[in-house]
Protein backbone atom coordinates (compact mmCIF):
# COMPACT_ATOMS: atom_id res chain seq x y z
CA UNK A 1 0.00 0.00 0.00
CA UNK A 2 1.01 3.44 -0.55
CA UNK A 3 -0.28 6.70 0.55
CA UNK A 4 1.15 10.26 -0.87
CA UNK A 5 0.50 12.58 2.07
CA UNK A 6 0.72 15.72 0.02
CA UNK A 7 -1.21 16.56 -3.27
CA UNK A 8 -2.74 19.60 -5.44
CA UNK A 9 -4.44 18.08 -7.65
CA UNK A 10 -5.73 19.65 -10.74
CA UNK A 11 -9.15 20.67 -9.51
CA UNK A 12 -10.82 24.06 -8.83
CA UNK A 13 -8.61 26.43 -7.41
CA UNK A 14 -5.93 24.77 -7.10
CA UNK A 15 -5.83 25.00 -11.02
CA UNK A 16 -4.29 29.22 -10.22
CA UNK A 17 -1.09 27.45 -8.56
CA UNK A 18 1.87 26.95 -10.64
CA UNK A 19 3.08 24.60 -12.20
CA UNK A 20 -1.05 24.45 -13.46
CA UNK A 21 -0.26 27.94 -14.40
CA UNK A 22 2.71 27.94 -16.05
CA UNK A 23 2.94 30.97 -18.21
CA UNK A 24 1.46 33.29 -15.14
CA UNK A 25 4.23 30.94 -12.55
CA UNK A 26 6.58 32.28 -14.98
CA UNK A 27 9.39 29.02 -13.62
CA UNK A 28 11.80 28.01 -16.26
CA UNK A 29 12.44 24.19 -15.66
CA UNK A 30 15.88 24.75 -16.89
CA UNK A 31 16.45 26.96 -13.90
CA UNK A 32 18.94 25.14 -10.90
CA UNK A 33 16.32 24.78 -8.09
CA UNK A 34 13.65 22.34 -7.24
CA UNK A 35 11.93 22.33 -10.38
CA UNK A 36 15.34 21.95 -12.59
CA UNK A 37 14.37 18.96 -14.94
CA UNK A 38 10.29 19.24 -14.42
CA UNK A 39 8.76 17.02 -16.81
CA UNK A 40 4.93 17.79 -16.96
CA UNK A 41 2.90 14.59 -16.18
CA UNK A 42 -0.15 14.87 -18.43
CA UNK A 43 -2.48 15.33 -15.69
CA UNK A 44 -0.73 18.71 -15.73
CA UNK A 45 -1.20 19.50 -19.19
CA UNK A 46 -4.95 18.51 -19.35
CA UNK A 47 -5.60 20.34 -15.92
CA UNK A 48 -7.72 16.92 -15.74
CA UNK A 49 -8.76 15.62 -12.15
CA UNK A 50 -9.96 12.24 -14.00
CA UNK A 51 -6.58 11.95 -15.71
CA UNK A 52 -4.91 12.45 -12.18
CA UNK A 53 -6.67 9.77 -10.48
CA UNK A 54 -5.49 7.66 -13.45
CA UNK A 55 -2.33 8.66 -12.81
CA UNK A 56 -2.45 7.81 -9.22
CA UNK A 57 -3.34 4.09 -10.09
CA UNK A 58 -0.45 3.75 -12.78
CA UNK A 59 1.89 4.74 -9.82
CA UNK A 60 0.27 2.63 -7.35
CA UNK A 61 -0.80 5.35 -4.42
CA UNK A 62 -4.35 3.55 -2.99
CA UNK A 63 -4.41 6.76 -0.62
CA UNK A 64 -3.70 10.70 -0.86
CA UNK A 65 -4.46 13.72 1.07
CA UNK A 66 -4.90 16.50 -0.20
CA UNK A 67 -3.61 19.88 1.27
CA UNK A 68 -5.43 23.29 0.80
CA UNK A 69 -4.03 26.64 0.44
CA UNK A 70 -3.96 30.04 2.15
CA UNK A 71 -0.89 31.66 1.17
CA UNK A 72 -0.43 35.43 0.36
CA UNK A 73 3.00 35.48 -0.71
CA UNK A 74 4.46 37.56 -3.23
CA UNK A 75 5.57 34.55 -5.52
CA UNK A 76 3.56 33.58 -7.95
CA UNK A 77 4.50 30.33 -8.10
CA UNK A 78 3.50 29.60 -4.26
CA UNK A 79 0.34 32.24 -4.20
CA UNK A 80 -2.81 30.60 -3.59
CA UNK A 81 -5.90 29.92 -2.16
CA UNK A 82 -7.59 26.88 -1.72
CA UNK A 83 -10.23 26.80 1.10
CA UNK A 84 -11.33 23.74 3.28
CA UNK A 85 -15.17 24.10 1.41
CA UNK A 86 -13.16 23.13 -1.93
CA UNK A 87 -10.92 20.37 -0.43
CA UNK A 88 -14.30 19.07 0.73
CA UNK A 89 -15.92 19.24 -2.58
CA UNK A 90 -12.35 16.97 -4.10
CA UNK A 91 -12.42 14.87 -1.42
CA UNK A 92 -16.20 13.99 -1.44
CA UNK A 93 -15.68 13.21 -5.44
CA UNK A 94 -13.42 10.44 -4.49
CA UNK A 95 -14.28 9.78 -0.87
CA UNK A 96 -12.45 6.89 0.90
CA UNK A 97 -9.89 7.15 -1.84
CA UNK A 98 -8.77 11.40 -0.80
CA UNK A 99 -8.27 13.03 2.81
CA UNK A 100 -8.32 16.68 3.62
CA UNK A 101 -6.38 18.69 5.45
CA UNK A 102 -7.56 22.33 5.97
CA UNK A 103 -5.33 25.23 5.05
CA UNK A 104 -5.38 28.32 7.25
CA UNK A 105 -4.03 32.06 7.00
CA UNK A 106 -1.67 31.98 9.63
CA UNK A 107 -2.03 35.04 10.98
CA UNK A 108 -5.65 35.35 10.33
CA UNK A 109 -7.63 35.85 13.45
CA UNK A 110 -10.24 33.60 12.27
CA UNK A 111 -7.97 30.82 11.96
CA UNK A 112 -8.86 28.74 14.95
CA UNK A 113 -12.65 28.88 14.18
CA UNK A 114 -12.20 27.99 10.96
CA UNK A 115 -10.02 24.95 11.96
CA UNK A 116 -12.44 23.99 13.72
CA UNK A 117 -15.69 24.02 11.36
CA UNK A 118 -13.56 22.28 9.12
CA UNK A 119 -12.65 19.03 11.26
CA UNK A 120 -16.21 19.49 12.73
CA UNK A 121 -18.37 19.87 9.99
CA UNK A 122 -16.20 18.96 6.83
CA UNK A 123 -13.98 16.07 8.32
CA UNK A 124 -10.87 17.61 7.51
CA UNK A 125 -7.69 15.19 8.92
CA UNK A 126 -5.76 18.16 9.83
CA UNK A 127 -4.40 21.61 9.28
CA UNK A 128 -2.24 23.06 7.33
CA UNK A 129 -0.59 26.83 7.88
CA UNK A 130 2.53 27.99 6.02
CA UNK A 131 4.06 30.76 8.38
CA UNK A 132 6.74 32.03 5.74
CA UNK A 133 4.32 32.95 2.93
CA UNK A 134 1.96 35.02 4.88
CA UNK A 135 1.27 38.74 3.97
CA UNK A 136 3.60 39.37 7.04
CA UNK A 137 5.86 36.47 6.88
CA UNK A 138 5.99 35.09 10.84
CA UNK A 139 8.20 32.12 12.65
CA UNK A 140 6.37 28.86 13.12
CA UNK A 141 6.35 29.80 17.19
CA UNK A 142 5.40 33.04 16.73
CA UNK A 143 2.92 33.21 20.06
CA UNK A 144 0.12 34.83 17.59
CA UNK A 145 0.06 31.17 16.37
CA UNK A 146 -0.39 29.81 19.59
CA UNK A 147 -4.24 29.58 19.07
CA UNK A 148 -4.04 27.26 16.05
CA UNK A 149 -2.10 24.87 17.72
CA UNK A 150 -4.43 24.93 21.06
CA UNK A 151 -7.43 24.22 18.63
CA UNK A 152 -5.68 21.10 17.22
CA UNK A 153 -5.02 19.90 20.37
CA UNK A 154 -8.73 20.13 21.14
CA UNK A 155 -9.92 18.51 18.41
CA UNK A 156 -7.03 15.86 18.09
CA UNK A 157 -5.79 16.19 14.53
CA UNK A 158 -2.33 16.87 13.25
CA UNK A 159 -0.41 20.43 12.40
CA UNK A 160 1.48 20.71 8.35
CA UNK A 161 3.34 23.11 9.23
CA UNK A 162 5.44 24.00 5.28
CA UNK A 163 9.05 24.91 5.93
CA UNK A 164 12.23 25.09 3.67
CA UNK A 165 14.20 27.46 1.71
CA UNK A 166 11.73 28.47 -0.07
CA UNK A 167 9.23 30.20 2.65
CA UNK A 168 9.92 33.54 4.57
CA UNK A 169 12.45 36.15 3.59
CA UNK A 170 15.77 33.54 4.95
CA UNK A 171 16.44 30.80 5.80
CA UNK A 172 15.74 31.94 9.59
CA UNK A 173 12.37 31.05 9.04
CA UNK A 174 12.82 27.71 8.03
CA UNK A 175 15.30 26.87 11.55
CA UNK A 176 14.32 24.01 13.33
CA UNK A 177 15.27 25.55 16.91
CA UNK A 178 11.71 27.56 15.94
CA UNK A 179 9.74 23.85 15.23
CA UNK A 180 11.00 22.51 18.49
CA UNK A 181 9.93 25.39 20.34
CA UNK A 182 6.46 24.31 19.38
CA UNK A 183 6.27 20.51 19.25
CA UNK A 184 7.91 20.65 22.47
CA UNK A 185 4.68 22.36 23.97
CA UNK A 186 2.66 20.29 22.08
CA UNK A 187 3.62 16.76 22.69
CA UNK A 188 -0.01 14.53 22.05
CA UNK A 189 -0.08 16.85 18.77
CA UNK A 190 1.63 15.45 15.48
CA UNK A 191 3.47 17.97 14.15
CA UNK A 192 3.85 17.38 9.84
CA UNK A 193 6.66 18.66 7.99
CA UNK A 194 6.08 19.31 4.17
CA UNK A 195 10.07 20.47 3.13
CA UNK A 196 11.00 19.01 5.92
CA UNK A 197 13.26 22.32 7.20
CA UNK A 198 15.23 21.82 4.22
CA UNK A 199 18.44 22.36 3.70
CA UNK A 200 18.40 22.48 7.98
CA UNK A 201 18.29 18.22 7.71
CA UNK A 202 20.68 17.66 10.53
CA UNK A 203 18.92 20.26 12.69
CA UNK A 204 15.70 18.80 12.40
CA UNK A 205 17.20 15.48 12.75
CA UNK A 206 17.86 16.22 16.05
CA UNK A 207 15.11 17.78 17.03
CA UNK A 208 13.18 14.53 15.30
CA UNK A 209 15.16 12.43 17.75
CA UNK A 210 13.86 14.14 20.99
CA UNK A 211 10.56 14.48 20.04
CA UNK A 212 8.17 11.56 18.82
CA UNK A 213 5.68 13.89 17.90
CA UNK A 214 7.61 15.56 14.91
CA UNK A 215 7.16 13.85 11.27
CA UNK A 216 9.13 14.37 7.96
CA UNK A 217 7.52 15.17 5.09
CA UNK A 218 10.77 15.57 3.05
CA UNK A 219 8.82 15.02 -0.52
CA UNK A 220 11.08 16.53 -3.62
CA UNK A 221 13.83 17.81 -1.41
CA UNK A 222 14.41 13.94 -0.58
CA UNK A 223 13.85 11.94 -3.13
CA UNK A 224 14.93 14.39 -6.40
CA UNK A 225 18.22 12.72 -7.65
CA UNK A 226 20.53 16.12 -7.00
CA UNK A 227 19.15 17.19 -4.19
CA UNK A 228 21.91 16.11 -1.14
CA UNK A 229 20.16 13.50 0.90
CA UNK A 230 21.98 10.32 1.64
CA UNK A 231 23.14 11.86 4.53
CA UNK A 232 19.73 11.10 6.60
CA UNK A 233 19.33 7.50 4.99
CA UNK A 234 20.92 5.90 7.71
CA UNK A 235 18.71 8.02 10.48
CA UNK A 236 15.25 7.27 8.47
CA UNK A 237 16.38 3.76 8.18
CA UNK A 238 16.85 3.21 11.78
CA UNK A 239 15.58 5.99 14.86
CA UNK A 240 13.59 7.86 12.82
CA UNK A 241 11.37 4.66 10.98
CA UNK A 242 8.42 5.81 12.47
CA UNK A 243 8.06 9.78 11.88
CA UNK A 244 9.04 9.61 7.85
CA UNK A 245 5.70 9.78 5.10
CA UNK A 246 6.00 9.86 1.64
CA UNK A 247 4.61 12.73 -0.08
CA UNK A 248 5.23 13.53 -3.89
CA UNK A 249 4.12 17.33 -3.04
CA UNK A 250 2.10 16.83 -6.96
CA UNK A 251 2.25 19.02 -9.22
CA UNK A 252 5.75 19.94 -8.31
CA UNK A 253 6.54 16.25 -9.46
CA UNK A 254 4.76 13.50 -11.24
CA UNK A 255 2.90 10.41 -9.04
CA UNK A 256 4.95 7.72 -11.07
CA UNK A 257 8.20 9.49 -10.92
CA UNK A 258 8.04 10.15 -7.25
CA UNK A 259 6.81 6.65 -6.38
CA UNK A 260 10.12 5.52 -8.50
CA UNK A 261 12.47 7.59 -6.72
CA UNK A 262 11.59 7.51 -3.54
CA UNK A 263 11.49 3.56 -3.98
CA UNK A 264 15.12 4.27 -5.05
CA UNK A 265 16.76 5.39 -1.91
CA UNK A 266 18.87 3.24 -0.06
CA UNK A 267 15.93 2.20 1.81
CA UNK A 268 15.61 -1.45 4.36
CA UNK A 269 12.60 -2.81 3.49
CA UNK A 270 10.76 -2.46 7.31
CA UNK A 271 11.35 1.44 6.69
CA UNK A 272 10.43 1.72 3.01
CA UNK A 273 7.16 0.11 4.28
CA UNK A 274 6.62 2.32 7.12
CA UNK A 275 7.10 5.42 5.10
CA UNK A 276 5.07 4.61 2.38
CA UNK A 277 2.58 3.37 4.04
CA UNK A 278 2.64 2.55 7.64
CA UNK A 279 3.20 6.02 9.73
CA UNK A 280 0.61 7.59 7.44
CA UNK A 281 -1.88 4.93 8.10
CA UNK A 282 -1.48 5.83 11.87
CA UNK A 283 -2.40 9.13 11.54
CA UNK A 284 -5.19 9.05 9.40
CA UNK A 285 -6.90 6.00 11.82
CA UNK A 286 -6.58 3.62 8.78
CA UNK A 287 -7.50 -0.23 9.25
CA UNK A 288 -4.65 -2.31 8.05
Amino acid sequence: MIIDFRIRPPFGDFLSMGPFDVKASGFDPDYPGQMYGYIPPRSVRTRDISVFMDEMDAAGIDYAVVAGRASTSSSTFSKGYVSPDVVYELVNLYKGRLFGVAALDALDPQAPKIAERSVRELGMRGISIEPGWCSEPCYCDDPRLEPIYETAASLGVFVMITMSYLLGPDLSYSDPLRLEHVVSRHRNTPFLIPHACWPHFISMSAVSFKYPNLYWVPDFFFYLPFMPSVDIMPAFNTALKKQVLFASSYPVRGLEEAVRLWKEKAWEPEALQLSLSGNASRLLNLKP
